[in-house]
């Protein structure tokens, strides 16, 4: 019995030391996870810390870090020249990827939390946490052209890195986010005059741009991803069992989802073309224009019902005029917003931010990118 009863106190005493090594570990990334007067921040911990080839040898079978390194250099010399990102990775030489060298790729930070700091449609500071192979999934603003062009990009979120890198003499810290990509459904029509949500799927695997590197940079929040349960999950689009694109140990993907527009009023309002919190994204838009959201006001009068006298009409011809306000707290704080700038139009057309200053508490308006 004595035997037993040491061994159960050894095992508890076990547990409550695990126990507590993981509540700090929480503690330092909560803690970490403060600053709001940058885009975004990646948590660091030294808990974090993967050696990159054990890494990549340990998911040797796996689709997505097929070409891994050398991908990974083309997207960091890319950013390292300032070339301008379009949606396609640049490819270079082996010679050029040789300038890029990692410094103790025993020891590359994998953080577990990214958490992106942007501006709402009424000029205010919000927040998202996304978290590393768990699924979520990001938005950024589309470089395509032409009418048809969908105004953002979609990727889940695969993992995310800090890079020490050493080019042409100098050290650099690098942030990179890996992620698989998301497609347009082709020759589908989506928007508000036609009751329809946007509609995307991941690109088969087999095709080069499946998989990625982005800059945390150009990350404008998370979004809201339904699956379209109507048409089941598959593993055409990546090999049938275990990946790392894959979350929570799922072995197939869904076919498809829909993009919910409705999440929160600052994703509607992305979607929607209104909110001075969003001048910088109106040139990128061309789906959905003002005209499209007030299609069924217009030609047509509000009345006012269950007034004595004569019924009062209102012209309904503007957004302005015919949706209220979509802020529930206009009213509210005025002194507070009234000196916030809204920096989202300091986006440079490359992706990166400048440094901004915040003011006041959690309540009070930021001066944020995005």
């Amino acid at each position: 019995m004595s035997q037993l009863a040491k061994q159960e106190r050894r095992s508890t005493r076990a547990r409550r030391e695990l126990d507590t090594e993981m509540i700090m570990t929480e503690f330092e990334e909560r803690e970490e996870s403060v600053p709001l007067t940058k885009h975004y921040h990646l948590s660091h911990s030294f808990h974090n810390a993967v050696s990159l080839p054990a890494f990549l040898n340990d998911h040797s079978g796996d689709p997505a870090i097929k070409d891994f390194i050398p991908n990974l250099k083309d997207h960091l010399l890319a950013r390292l020249r300032r070339l301008e990102y379009d949606g396609d990775e640049w490819i270079f030489a082996s010679d050029e990827r040789h300038s890029v060298q990692f410094v103790n790729l025993n020891h590359v930070s994998m953080p577990k939390q990214l958490q992106v700091n942007f501006t709402t449609y009424d000029i205010r500071c919000d927040k998202d946490t996304l978290h590393s192979g768990q699924g979520d999934t990001i938005m950024m603003y589309s470089r395509e052209q032409g009418t048809d062009a969908h105004p953002f990009w979609y990727a889940q979120l695969i993992r995310a890195w800090v890079f020490c890198i050493y080019y042409e003499g100098e050290e650099h810290d690098m942030d990179v986010v890996w992620v698989r990509w998301l497609g347009v459904e082709p020759r589908y029509q989506w928007g508000i005059g036609k009751a329809r949500l946007p509609k995307v799927g991941f690109i088969l695997d087999s095709e080069s741009g499946a998989f990625g590197f982005v800059d945390p940079a150009l990350v404008i929040r998370a979004c809201h991803l339904i699956p379209v349960f109507t048409e089941g999950r598959t593993d055409s689009l990546l090999r049938r069992g275990p990946s790392l694109a894959c979350p929570n140990d799922e072995v197939d993907d869904w076919a498809s989802y829909y993009v919910n527009i409705f999440a929160d009023r600052d994703l509607f309002a992305r979607f929607s073309h209104v909110g001075v919190g969003h001048e910088a994204q109106y040139p990128f838009l061309g789906k959905m224009s003002e005209e499209d959201i007030s299609a069924d006001f217009e030609e047509e009068t509000l009345q006012v019902p269950d007034n004595k006298g004569p019924p009062r009409e209102y012209e309904a011809n503007t957004m302005d005029d015919a949706v209220g306000p979509l802020n529930d707290s206009d009213d509210e704080d005025d002194d507070g917003s009234g000196d916030c700038t809204d920096l989202e139009s300091s986006l440079d057309e490359d992706g990166s931010d400048r440094d901004s200053n915040s003011e006041g508490d959690n309540g009070d308006a930021y001066d944020l990118i995005l």
